[in-house]
This record gives C-alpha cells, structure tokens and sequence, in this order.
C-alpha cells in the first residue's frame, strides 16, 4: 500500500482540529499548507461523504469534525479516500494471476494486510493530536 498526497494531505489537514466543535476552513488550510484548494475540497468533500467531517456554511464556515477524535481511526481516514487498506490483494486478482494454484505467499499477504489494518484500527485521531504513537524506530 502506497499512501497517496490525498491520504496524506487529509492527515495534515485533520491534525489541525485539535478539538471536536472548532471550525477551519479550506482556505486557511490551503494557505497554511500551500495545498491547492480545490484539492483539499476534493479531499474534504471524500471526508464528508463517510461521516468523518461536517460542512458549515457561512461567512464563518469551513468544515469540522463529525465526532469526537477518540472516535475517528486512521483506517476510517484512509478507507474514506484509498477505499482499501491493503498492501496486495491476492483475493481481488486470484483469477487473474497465473501463480494463485500454488501460491505459498498468499498467507503471507493475507496476514501483512490484517496487521495493518489492525494498526490502523486501533490509531486514533486523537492520539495522533496528543503525539501518542510510538515512533517504532526507537529502541
């Protein structure tokens, strides 16, 4: 799985609503980022459609969270633009793939993909605001 710019500009951006009723607004975002703001309302228009953020209309509108951010899952971010977590989908292409009869990988993607989508699960955008991940690289 490869996270594309929208993942990743969506992260960027989300970091900003340290709390659930705060509203920012694409142009703030755009201008703090210097990210396209038709881009980032591609992006926030994805959010929306899952239930990650809400619209607000208005001279003092932009966008805020649609629930508290112990309750939003990086996987929830990602699936709302990527619309899959996976690294190889053995499963999606089987009848395609010339190997799939005797393939002794397939377990070996099979679990690497229930891995990280059980990591992603279980990250909150929450934690990422507190800075509560473990960098792994850290011994």
């Amino acid at each position: 799985m490869k996270v594309t710019t929208k993942t990743k500009y969506a992260l960027l951006s989300l970091s900003e609503f340290d709390r659930e009723e705060k509203i920012i607004s694409i142009r703030q975002l755009s201008e703090k980022y210097s990210i396209s703001k038709k881009y980032l309302e591609r992006i926030f228009c994805d959010l929306e459609s899952c239930g990650i953020v809400e619209g607000k209309r208005g001279p003092k509108g932009g966008y805020k969270l649609s629930k508290p951010p112990s309750q939003i899952t990086l996987k929830d971010i990602i699936e709302s633009l990527e619309k899959e977590v996976k690294v190889m989908d053995c499963e999606g292409i089987r009848l395609q793939c010339p190997f799939n009869k005797n393939c002794r990988i397939i377990p070996f993607w099979k679990t690497l993909n229930k891995l990280i989508e059980d990591y992603l699960g279980s990250v909150t955008l929450e934690q990422i605001l507190r800075k509560e991940v473990v960098d792994g690289s850290k011994s």
